[in-house]
């Protein structure tokens, strides 16, 4: 049998309880992985052929799918993999930095959308190209030095953990990780409230001239909201319990409490798209246009009502303007 284990899994002294916990959780990843790696590069897919999204929303969307598809991927890739090529259990760092920039892009999206009731007109010279392209690399960049600080151990070698289950301890790299990270999250907290704030002063819901429906502010609130609140619920628990498992470390409850919290926030790779990229109706009309590619009829029909759709938000948006240069 320990013959047996050591072919699995490549350590010492490992019993037959922890193989079968171990695989178990391979298993679980490899079911959560798939569908998480396959939503999000299909989003990718078609957010690429959107034509008529604005390039900050694009771009945002992009960078979101794009680490919440790396979550995915890294769940699917066995563990054994790292091991082998790395002799470290590196898994857990690269699974890490995906989470964060997609927690960070997140966090971008709902500053950005923000800045758009707020700025108005003044939005597209603001949030230019640049600043947009360079938000999202900044996204990386900040998660690389933060997922080495969260792992940070005075025992490893240049402070790298190779376990498979580290210890989160109270030294300083630690508990600075934690602070940005639980900064972001506050950051994400007032931003919800000063948007449910401003969903209330424009309540009841302002009606567009053309189509007697919602106008773009509110649904754009709504998505606000929407991808606020998710960061909340599934973003809160794992920050919580990063600090109680400082002081109980050892607590087989606080452990089962721990992996909960964690496929929260893997789950949330998979929500993401569900909230925010689905929603737009030029990525509807992509989807319409791949289910339906053998019916020109359709397509055609689609076409014209994208042509109405847009060049009715134009003729809004140029009132908007007209209202504002009055």
């Amino acid at each position: 049998m320990n013959n047996t284990t050591k072919l699995i899994i490549p350590e010492l002294n490992v019993t037959a309880a922890e193989v079968e916990e171990q695989m178990t959780n391979e298993l679980i990843s490899l079911i959560l992985g798939i569908p998480i790696f396959i939503e999000n590069s299909l989003a990718i897919f078609i957010l690429s052929k959107c034509q008529k999204l604005m390039y900050q929303v694009k771009y945002l969307s992009l960078n979101l799918c794009l680490a919440d598809c790396l979550t995915g991927l890294m769940l699917v890739v066995p563990r054994a993999v790292f091991e082998y090529v790395f002799f470290c259990k590196f898994k857990k760092y690269f699974n890490l930095v995906a989470i964060i920039s997609s927690i960070l892009t997140a966090t971008a999206i709902n500053v950005d959308r923000s800045m758009s009731i707020y700025l108005n007109m003044r939005y597209t010279q603001i949030i230019t190209k640049r600043l947009v392209r360079n938000s999202c690399l900044a996204t990386w960049i900040i998660s690389l030095p933060l997922t080495y600080a969260v792992f940070w151990t005075p025992e490893g070698h240049f402070g790298i953990e190779c376990t498979s289950r580290p210890q989160y301890t109270r030294q300083a790299p630690n508990l600075t990780a934690r602070i940005i990270l639980q900064t972001t999250f506050v950051c994400n907290i007032f931003l919800f409230a000063y948007m449910m704030r401003f969903a209330r002063k424009i309540k009841p819901a302002i009606q567009d001239n053309v189509h007697h429906s919602q106008s773009e502010t509110t649904k754009m609130l709504k998505k606000i909201l929407a991808v606020s609140g998710c960061l909340f619920v599934f973003v809160s628990p794992v920050l919580i319990m990063r600090d109680v498992e400082t002081y109980f470390p050892l607590s087989s409850i606080v452990q089962r409490i721990r992996s909960v919290t964690e496929f929260l926030v893997i789950s949330k790779s998979f929500i993401n798209p569900l909230l925010y990229i689905w929603t737009f109706y030029e990525v509807k009309y992509q989807i319409k246009t791949i289910l339906f590619f053998w019916s020109p009829k359709r397509l055609e029909k689609f076409d014209q009502r994208r042509k109405q759709h847009f060049s009715s938000f134009e003729i809004s948006t140029v009132q908007k303007r007209s209202e504002v240069m009055s």
